[in-house]
């Protein structure tokens, strides 16, 4: 029996079978193949020739076993076998051929869902992971696609959140802005309408307004000196961050000093181990020699033995070169173990020289770590002096003048009238600043509404790291290897 197959992907795949007696053609469609290769890209075109090629051998191999299983179990000269072998190898190739379908479609329908499954976790308002496929086909550039839309919509939306909390800050500063301004206004309005009451009542409260600027003065005066003292002690809490700073830097100093100090005395502990089993086999060739001379002591007394009287005298040598070796070997034994026992001991020394090293580093980070924050504190101080400085020239300043105009607010009842008609005019003004607050009022309601309405548009899409922050299981990311 003989087997010849040919294949072309255009068309089909044929497989001659020729026995003794007649020649069997198989011919197999495969335009799927074509297909296939047709669709891929240029560089995936040749990988995936490589798998079909290495399929096709594989296929082949089987037939050809399956084949000659089949030639040497069942008979050849009879029509009966002949029968049976087509049919075990029609069943054979079927069978290979529904395996390596299965294979391939398991394969490739793997990943697909898998990408499936993220996608319905988006579209569920869950942005998962990246999932990772390692492939080089149309499946890999289809997740590198997903990851990189999923990494764009991550972006997206915590600029979105990013903008709606700006939105929000600047909506609720403007309100308070607006509150404060109709409450500024309502006063002026109120103020404007006790001032136009008349003359008399003007020029009264222009003097209790002097009386109440002298006090005024006086208050200031005693801020101002508050303000003296808070500058010096905010002087004095400058000095002592900087006194916190180069104690900071003297500690981180002082933990690398430390720490090389470790280092090199692991080092010394290691060179130590080093020499300790350099010992250790130098014990080890003394015990060797005293165990040969001991042998060698034993085998003089046997031929002293033999060699009678004359040989007593080497005897007595042999016997006291074996008792030498025994005590050799003995004291061998002696400083093997303590030998080991300092190799032990030493190598734990150097494990917790190690360990102290990084407890040292870790320290030396810590004390950068303050120092830094020392520093941020001292510039914090410095212009904490810088504005209670000028707070206090400002109060002094305005004692001053508070003190100038308790002597002016006496002139000021000479022209009450005339200030009772420009106060009319400023009442009108104020209203018209009345309804222009409200309109800002109203506008800052609308962006915080959709600030609001914003960030809850944007909350309805969940990270990966945000459902772990809740306890929830994330969506598990998926490694394909395919070669």
């Amino acid at each position: 029996m003989a087997l010849t197959t040919t294949c072309n992907l255009g068309a089909r795949f044929d497989c001659a079978i020729t026995t003794r007696r007649k020649l069997y053609h198989l011919p197999l469609p495969a335009p799927s193949l074509y297909s296939l290769c047709s669709a891929l890209t240029p560089g995936n075109r040749a990988t995936m020739r490589k798998k079909l090629a290495l399929a096709f051998l594989a296929v082949i191999a089987l037939i050809l076993g399956g084949n000659l299983a089949l030639d040497l179990a069942l008979p050849r000269d009879t029509s009966s076998g002949l029968t049976f072998r087509m049919l075990g190898q029609v069943s054979l190739m079927l069978a290979i051929g529904l395996t390596a379908a299965l294979l391939l479609a398991r394969n490739f329908t793997r990943d697909l869902l898998r990408l499936a499954a993220a996608a319905r976790e988006m579209s569920r308002g869950t942005l998962p992971g990246a999932v990772h496929i390692k492939s080089r086909d149309e499946v890999g550039d289809l997740a590198r696609a997903f990851n990189d839309m999923g990494a764009a919509l991550r972006a997206a939306l915590c600029e979105i959140q990013h903008s709606a909390e700006q939105m929000a800050e600047a909506a609720l500063l403007q309100s308070g802005g607006s509150r404060e301004l109709d409450q500024g206004t309502e006063e002026i309005a109120r103020l404007s309408r006790e001032i136009s009451r008349g003359a008399d009542q003007q020029a009264d409260g222009s003097r209790r307004t002097s009386a109440i600027a002298r006090q005024l003065a006086t208050s200031l005066a005693e801020a101002a000196t508050s303000c003296h003292e808070t500058a010096r002690a905010a002087e004095k809490a400058r000095e002592g961050a900087v006194t916190g700073v180069d104690s900071a830097r003297q500690s981180a100093e002082s933990l690398l000093a430390v720490a090389s100090s470790s280092e090199r005395s692991r080092l010394s502990v290691e060179s130590f181990h080093a020499s300790a089993e350099e010992i250790e086999q130098i014990v080890d060739f003394i015990r060797g020699v005293a165990r040969q001379t001991e042998v060698l002591a034993l085998n003089a007394t046997i031929e002293a033995a033999k060699a009678g009287d004359e040989g007593y005298g080497f005897a007595a040598v042999a016997e006291e070169i074996r008792g030498l070796a025994d005590r050799t070997a003995q004291f061998s034994h002696r400083i093997h173990g303590l030998v080991r026992a300092i190799t032990r001991r030493a190598a734990d020394v150097a494990r917790t020289m190690e360990e102290g090293g990084r407890v040292a580093a870790q320290g030396r980070e810590t004390a950068l770590h303050a120092r830094a924050t020392l520093e941020q504190n001292r510039a914090i101080f410095a212009q904490v002096v810088r504005a209670v400085d000028k707070v206090a020239s400002v109060t002094s300043e305005q004692s001053l003048n508070a003190e100038r105009l308790a002597a002016d607010m006496e002139e000021m009842a000479a022209i009450a009238r005339d200030q009772a008609e420009r106060t009319e005019r400023t009442s009108a003004a104020v209203s018209e600043q009345k309804i222009s607050t409200q309109g800002m009022s109203q506008a800052a309601q609308t962006l915080a509404d959709s600030a609001r309405l914003l960030r809850e548009k944007a909350g309805r899409f969940q990270t990966v790291q945000t459902i772990r922050d809740h306890g929830e299981d994330p969506v598990k990311q998926t490694i394909v290897d395919r070669p």
